[in-house]
């Protein structure tokens, strides 16, 4: 399952509907912010593993936004721009330690 361009309420949807191993999202959505989307899920399954991304914004610098992510309890973080093999090693790591 993949979500691409909604908002943070869509992947609170797809999440309750669908059986995922790992979530990725940003932290600047439209409709939801990642930290309310991170907080949410770990409010339905505190179990899932979650992935923040984030470049940063107006307000919180891509830093900020990913330690406050990390206190909510992601695994891993990645600032963005980010090259795609970066992120899907660090899929395969995540993935990897759950499955043990």
């Amino acid at each position: 399952m993949m979500s691409q361009y909604g908002g943070g309420s869509e992947g609170i949807r797809l999440f309750q509907t669908h059986s995922v191993d790992l979530v990725i999202t940003d932290i600047l959505m439209p409709d939801k912010d990642g930290l309310a989307v991170i907080r949410e899920l770990r409010g339905i399954n505190p179990q899932v593993k979650i992935i923040g991304l984030s470049g940063g914004g107006m307000i919180l610098s891509a830093q900020t936004s990913l330690n406050v992510a990390r206190k909510l309890g992601v695994v891993r973080t990645m600032s963005k721009p980010f090259a795609v093999d970066r992120l899907l090693a660090m899929v395969t790591e995540v993935i990897a330690v759950s499955e043990k």
